[in-house]
């Protein structure tokens, strides 16, 4: 990665005018911006299961007789929350969409068809919600996911998926998970357990001491963070080995996850950020989220802002929004 003019991105943020529109109806759960920087194209999903599309004509906004709905489209995919958004890292112009009802749909944007992936059902076939999900660095046509009773899974979306085979990475929800760029086989996950723990998924173990289902299999812990409420997000940085989580304690924790400085089975946070993450049922969960390819992420605050940070902890910006915007 390039240096970065923190300076000059201080600048940038600080000149960032705020537009709004109505995207989706219900309550966003989830947030996604297209990799296209020919369009503006931003995703969300809802908690009824709805998914909105916006082609965001920034300029048009001048006008005064524009209207953002003229570029908005919407459609209902699933019964529940959306809980993920991504594009196919070889076909950017196929969304994958995740939800709550355990349902995994793929968006062709040209044509505005959907198609459904795979369901996930349990032992006693009800739905089994999916709670994040993630395509492998290594593998473009592998995917990673966790589901809201902290199951975990790798699917092939070139197979039919029919016997889907889960490893227990909690024994209650978990709420994010994150791939670890330098190392593809390792990820972080964040859970309702109040835990923080970095897996290592090459490694499989068969009946885990930690678990109260100690029949089912799990995955090699490296270390765990040990958090004094739930723990809402994780997300790995770019490039520089930084994991940052935040979660209900009211902070943000950076930990270096380099070789070095993971010795031992306890995560040692490098720095504690105090950030008020308190959103009742109004507000969707904040969740730390890093840019692509720069080791700076955003946050939303409680205070009806969005704080910029970089994965040293220094805080570029603070802009100040109309609502709460728990997803950046």
């Amino acid at each position: 990665q390039e240096d970065v003019d923190l300076s000059a991105k201080e600048d940038e943020y600080g000149r960032m005018e705020m537009i709004q529109a109505k995207v989706i109806y219900e309550r966003i759960a989830s947030l996604y911006t297209h990799p296209d920087k020919t369009q503006k194209l931003i995703i969300a999903g809802d908690t009824s299961g709805s998914i909105g599309l916006w082609n965001a004509n920034f300029k048009q906004f001048t006008e005064d007789n524009y209207d953002p709905d003229e570029d908005i489209t919407r459609f209902q995919l699933f019964r529940k929350n959306v809980s993920k958004i991504d594009c196919f890292p070889t076909k950017p112009d196929n969304l994958l969409a995740a939800s709550y009802d355990g349902r995994i749909r793929t968006i062709n944007l040209e044509s505005k068809e959907s198609e459904e992936l795979i369901t996930l059902k349990n032992e006693y076939d009800d739905d089994l919600g999916v709670s994040d999900c993630q395509f492998s660095y290594s593998d473009p046509n592998v995917m990673f996911l966790t589901t809201l009773s902290g199951e975990f899974t790798q699917l092939d979306i070139r197979e039919n998926n029919k016997n889907v085979e889960f490893r227990r990475l909690a024994d209650k929800k978990i709420g994010s998970m994150s791939i670890n760029p330098q190392k593809p086989y390792q990820i972080a996950t964040g859970s309702l357990d109040r835990t923080l723990k970095l897996w290592d998924i090459r490694k499989m173990v068969k009946e885990p001491e930690w678990s109260q289902y100690s029949d089912f299999p799990s995955h090699e812990i490296i270390a765990t963070y040990d958090s004094r409420l739930s723990v809402s997000a994780v997300s790995f940085s770019p490039s520089d080995n930084t994991l940052v989580c935040n979660g209900y304690d009211d902070t943000i924790r950076l930990f270096d996850v380099s070789d070095k400085a993971v010795t031992s089975e306890e995560l040692i946070p490098k720095l504690t950020i105090t950030h008020n993450c308190q959103t009742g049922r109004w507000t969707s969960i904040l969740k730390a989220k890093f840019k692509p390819k720069e080791n700076i992420f955003a946050i939303a605050n409680i205070k009806r802002a969005i704080d910029i940070y970089t994965s040293d902890g220094r805080k570029l910006a603070h802009m100040p929004t109309s609502t709460v915007t728990g997803l950046v």
